[in-house]
């Protein structure tokens, strides 16, 4: 570098060390600082949907709890699949399910899609009466607002 620079005159070597250190300024900030920033923003967003999404969620949350202890657990006999079959068509939940598989005896594996939260809930609660507990529940935001896909595992009491 010191030969490359040797050749030029004082003005001129200045003017080349004067742009290099312009082209690094420039490439720290071009990838570094601002896709830094980027992520920075993208993640205050996510942020502020989490917090929106936990408030709605709390707000709708003593439904479940005041829809599950307004009726005594009934209990059950008999298979959990015909059990969950005959609660999706009461509650007419039939377009949102996906899938049910049976884990063993005791558990089953329960599927919506872009299922209303409020009938989601209402369904958990119903369960809850009839002597099942959640064991396991997963749930993402879907494609409408107040829509969401969740995985339940459900298990007898």
């Amino acid at each position: 570098m010191a030969e490359f620079l040797s050749r030029y005159s004082a003005r001129e070597r200045l003017i080349v060390i004067f742009g290099l250190v312009m082209l690094a300024g420039m490439a720290i900030h071009a990838f570094v600082i601002e896709p830094y920033q980027q992520r920075l923003v993208m993640l205050e967003e996510e942020l502020a949907q989490s917090r929106s999404d936990l408030l709605w969620i709390k707000s709708v949350a003593h439904r479940l709890s005041s829809a599950g202890s307004s009726q005594p657990s009934q209990g059950f006999s008999g298979s959990l699949a015909n059990l969950i079959n005959q609660t999706v068509k009461q509650q007419k939940l039939d377009s949102f399910l996906d899938q049910m598989r049976p884990n063993g005896e005791d558990e089953i594996s329960v599927r919506f899609s872009a299922i209303p939260f409020d009938k989601l809930t209402d369904f958990v609660a119903q369960m809850n009466t009839q002597g099942l507990t959640v064991k396991d529940f997963k749930i993402n935001a879907g494609d409408n607002p107040e829509q969401v896909d969740s995985n339940l595992l459900l298990e007898k009491a």
